[in-house]
Order: structure tokens, then C-alpha cells, then sequence
């Protein structure tokens, strides 16, 4: 689902639901399978720099 709303255009929440998810995976003390890590990380990683960008170029066209 995370990997949906990513290639949807919505950073953000994608952001929101792999925390959400790793917030209930220590809560329940069941770490994520290497496997499907390898499919998470470039996506969590993708939408991390997205958010950045997103914010740097909020502030480059801030007045001063």
C-alpha cells in the first residue's frame, strides 16, 4: 500500500504508513523479513528524498 500512495504522488503519507508499520512491528516485537525489506527501502528511501526536496524547495521560494 505504501508503495501505491509513493507512485501516486503522495510522499508524505507514504512516510506516515512505514512508520505506522514499524511502530506496530516493535510493538508486537516481529522485525520485518530481509525479503520484504529489500522491497521497502528503496521506496521508504525514494519518498524520504522526495519530502525533502519538497521542503527545500519550499523554502528556496519563500520571500525574504
Amino acid at each position: 500500500m505504501a508503495a501505491t500512495l509513493f507512485f501516486r504522488g503522495e510522499p508524505e503519507r507514504t512516510v506516515q504508513l512505514y512508520e505506522a508499520a514499524d511502530a506496530l512491528r516493535i510493538a508486537i516485537n516481529t522485525p520485518m523479513a530481509p525479503v520484504d525489506r529489500s522491497d521497502h527501502d528503496p521506496i521508504r528511501a525514494a519518498a524520504r528524498a522526495a519530502l525533502r526536496e519538497r521542503d527545500v524547495g519550499a523554502h528556496d521560494s519563500s520571500p525574504a
